[in-house]
């Protein structure tokens, strides 16, 4: 059965609370929507894991937006993820460009490559009569969840740490999995408590295996128990979710006058 879905856990030792997020079919409806070359998909499928897993932290109602611009190859990733697990995602690209990239520097500066000079921007809107809430990360580091957590590490909100793993398989099926921790308020009535904690959640957390990410076998309960076993896991209810396309005239002309007359001219790709 292919995995679609969110399972929150949270670690009572170390007052961490954590997501692991599986996409597979959502991952390939989106990513097979449009022929994209085989590093756009790549990205693409790493950015909608990291949308779906940084959306399934916030309370809100309405739609979470990630979305990457820059002035290289990749012009403008784009994904949101409503309150009610409605996935979507797009790329705009130039194939000229990204064929005639250097493979050697592409394999070092990963998505600095990609994008170019370029800002990632996490929005949360929840209509016209709550506040939006932005927030703007640089993409300085080759991949874009070294990006996410270089943010998390740099500002005052709570601690937060992700890992994330997406492939295709031999027989033409993505999987993807993202593994998402963050530390909880209450952990900061004690910064030597807090740090300790932290570092132990952060160190099982990281040592999770590829294997055992994309693994078809092990169950989310059953990764969760062998990282985080001595935190005392407690794991919550799944939240299944969709891609879902949710375009109408009104949507579509409030999308396009958030960008520039340049950004949104047809590029070849």
């Amino acid at each position: 059965m292919r995995k679609d879905h969110i399972t929150p856990f949270q670690l009572e030792r170390s007052a961490v609370r954590g997501r692991l997020v599986r996409l597979e079919k959502s991952l390939e409806s989106i990513i097979e929507w449009r022929t994209y070359p085989p590093i756009v998909q790549k990205t693409l499928a790493d950015f909608l894991v990291i949308t779906v897993a940084l959306a399934s932290t916030l309370k809100y109602k309405g739609v979470f937006t990630l979305q990457a611009k820059g002035d290289g190859p990749i012009r403008i990733m784009i994904a949101d993820f409503t309150h009610d697990g409605h996935l979507r995602g797009y790329a705009q690209f130039d194939e000229k460009i990204l064929k005639s990239m250097d493979q050697a520097l592409l394999e070092k500066e990963g998505v600095m490559a990609l994008f170019g000079k370029g800002l990632l921007a996490f929005t949360v809107d929840q209509g016209i009569y709550a506040e939006r809430y932005q927030s703007i990360v640089g993409l300085l580091y080759p991949s874009l969840a070294e990006c996410i957590n270089h943010y998390f590490e740099q500002s005052e909100q709570l601690r937060t740490f992700i890992k994330v793993l997406t492939e295709k398989s031999k027989k033409g099926h993505w999987h993807g999995t993202g593994l998402m921790i963050q530390a909880l308020p209450l952990v900061l009535k004690g910064m030597d408590l807090q740090e300790d904690n932290w570092e132990r959640a952060y160190i099982l957390c990281n040592s999770v295996t590829p294997k055992e990410m994309i693994s078809q076998t092990l169950s989310d309960e059953e990764v969760i128990f062998r990282l985080f076993h001595e935190e005392t896991p407690r794991i919550y209810e799944k939240h299944p979710f969709l891609a879902q396309c949710r375009c109408s005239r009104e949507r579509i002309y409030r999308i396009l006058k958030s960008f520039s007359e340049k950004d949104i001219r047809p590029h070849k790709g």
